[in-house]
């Protein structure tokens, strides 16, 4: 049941992918002394994206870096580092230089690991900069074609008159899908 079927065609990654090549080129562009430095990027550009290939994050990344590479005439190159809800690739974006030559894409897992964990190899605070938005995606509840659930008032009825009979599946057991049906759960 999605809320908005034509939102997600108002949010297309190759729309993004422009604005987000300008962003990032004007934020390198305009970072220290014009005169000082070479055009940038003057050699590849590592996006480090914290899912595995194959999935939206991925294909949303590639697509981006590909009209990165395009319109600045440098390779922009996708590296997957999934693991640990996002920490294995925000410890090694929080590593590299701060140069503009090591990107990081962060989503809900960031806020969700801050919350969860005592201590982080990093700071989100200080050690990342935000550029731009990606993308965004909605969240949807989806069952069964023709089956007894057909709106959440149904589904939350089910659940409290069957505790514990219900499942209900996220991308990730530690995402902002997983938090938020778990904090609204009656099973």
């Amino acid at each position: 049941m999605a809320s908005d079927p034509g939102s997600a065609a108002k949010r297309t990654p190759s729309g993004r992918a422009w604005h987000l090549g300008v962003a990032v080129a004007l934020v390198a562009w305009t970072a220290g002394s014009a005169a000082a430095q070479p055009a940038y990027p003057s050699r590849p550009v590592r996006i480090i994206v914290p899912y595995g290939p194959g999935g939206v994050a991925d294909t949303t990344m590639r697509i981006i870096a590909d009209k990165l590479t395009q319109k600045l005439g440098q390779q922009f190159i996708v590296d997957n580092r999934p693991g640990a809800g996002g920490i294995v690739a925000a410890k090694a974006a929080a590593g590299a230089p701060p140069d503009g030559y090591v990107l990081h894409l962060t989503g809900n897992g960031t806020a969700i690991s801050t919350a969860l964990f005592r201590q982080l190899p990093y700071d989100v605070l200080r050690d990342f900069t935000p550029i731009t938005i990606t993308a965004w995606f909605d969240l949807i509840i989806a069952t069964k074609a023709g089956g007894p659930l057909q709106t959440v008032p149904d589904i939350l009825k089910a659940a409290r008159q069957n505790p514990g009979k219900l499942n209900f599946g996220t991308i990730a057991p530690r995402n902002c899908s997983r938090a938020r049906a778990a904090s609204t759960s009656p099973w």
